[in-house]
């Protein structure tokens, strides 16, 4: 029974045995020391509490798992429970891999496993000159950043379309004002150069 609810704290981070208290597990997040680069890794620390009401889902949960009803369950837990304090009259009760409870004027105490999982990790800021990277550029992927990428044919025909777009927008500029000072009319884009009919003895 020890080893499912051990399972299940582990699980859902929070157990409540009757007359004894709830257990949570609580979690630090990981911690970057400037100054001593290193890493430090998430911190797990399990709370006791003696005064915390029962989660109704818990025995659902736990009852499923074993394979019973609430009934039984709840009989079962009451059984551990006196067990833990029968043990607590005559000791500490280890509960292994979570803590150890023990009784101190008249009240359960409770002191986790001291266990290190994971050690810190060097964290050095690492500056890297001349770094090539995987750069997207319409529907190719290049190994290098986009200065770098750029070929000196590949300048030319950049280049080559600016110049084209700055001629067109000239281009466009004197075609408006052809069309302002001469009106928009189809005849006022031919030559103002009248044809003169020439006697009929000089043909």
């Amino acid at each position: 029974m020890l080893s499912l609810l051990t399972a299940y704290l582990i699980q859902h981070k929070k157990l409540f045995i009757p007359g004894i208290g709830s257990f949570e597990i609580k979690r630090e997040p990981a911690d970057l020391s400037f100054a001593d680069r290193l890493l430090y890794p998430p911190i797990f620390h399990i709370s006791y509490n003696s005064n915390v009401a029962p989660d109704d889902n818990q025995t659902i949960l736990l009852a499923e798992k074993e394979g019973v009803d609430a009934t039984t369950l709840t009989s079962r837990l009451q059984v551990l429970s006196d067990r833990i304090k029968q043990q607590l009259d005559n000791g500490p009760f280890i509960w292994n891999g979570i803590g150890v409870l023990s009784l101190q004027k008249n009240k359960i105490v409770f002191v986790q496993e001291d266990r290190v999982l994971l050690l810190p990790v060097p964290a050095n800021k690492i500056i890297r000159d001349h770094v090539r990277h995987k750069v997207l550029r319409g529907d190719n992927e290049y190994q290098d950043e986009i200065k770098e990428t750029a070929s000196p044919a590949a300048k030319k025909t950049i280049r080559l379309h600016y110049i084209l777009w700055g001629v067109l927008l000239v281009a466009l500029i004197f075609t408006g004002i052809h069309f302002y000072k001469n009106g928009f009319k189809v005849a006022s884009t031919g030559s103002k150069v009248k044809a003169v009919s020439l006697p009929a003895s000089t043909r």
